[in-house]
């Protein structure tokens, strides 16, 4: 039996995905947005059986989508340095508004958790499309704020809100960069099934 919550969520992000496409070629700015909605859609596909008919359009649709980033997005000559430039702003914003917020408020904590989660995305795909670059400096900023940030939200007040989300999960997880055994790198979805 189909999971209709699935096929809805599902049905959203690719709504979502199609907007940040659209915004992106008219202003090349919300990468993050764009790569987080295009994740998300890849991760409900993957817990959808392969039939229905349903399921075959949402896949044709992402596979469409993902085409048309391709073309725009990852062809756009200042990709990797657009990347670059909106994985720092993002970083830095959860920088500041931590150093400055000394208890957090449940709506704080959801924007930091956001551009946090989109700061995450962008570095999977500056791993991706920048391979002869490193990014250890970048991860480790990352996973410095994706700690305290999961530490500060510990304090969030019981409230009937924090309680249910803390239950079902502040979001998918996180992307985080992992090494294997042998000290070798290996992809995020490799490192976020084994959680």
């Amino acid at each position: 039996m189909m999971d209709k919550h699935l096929l809805m969520e599902l049905k959203r992000k690719l709504s979502l995905y199609r907007y940040c496409l659209d915004e992106w070629a008219q202003y090349q700015a919300e990468l993050g947005s764009l790569l987080k909605y295009q994740a998300d859609a890849e991760e409900l596909l993957r817990h959808l059986p392969a039939q229905g008919d349903e399921v075959v359009e949402f896949r044709n649709q992402l596979h469409r989508l993902n085409l048309e980033k391709m073309r725009m997005v990852d062809g756009y000559p200042m990709y990797v340095p657009k990347l670059r430039e909106e994985l720092d702003a993002d970083l830095r914003s959860v920088e500041v508004y931590m150093d400055i917020l000394h208890r957090l408020e449940y709506e704080e904590a959801l924007h930091l958790w956001v551009s946090l989660e989109a700061a995450g995305h962008i570095l999977t795909e500056l791993e991706r499309v920048d391979g002869q670059a490193t990014h250890q400096a970048e991860w480790a900023r990352y996973e410095a704020l994706r700690r305290e940030l999961a530490r500060r939200l510990e304090e969030l007040p019981e409230d009937t809100e924090v309680v249910r989300i803390r239950r079902e999960g502040w979001s998918a997880p996180l992307p985080q960069k992992a090494v294997a055994e042998e000290g070798e790198p290996y992809t995020v979805e490799e490192a976020n099934s084994e959680e």
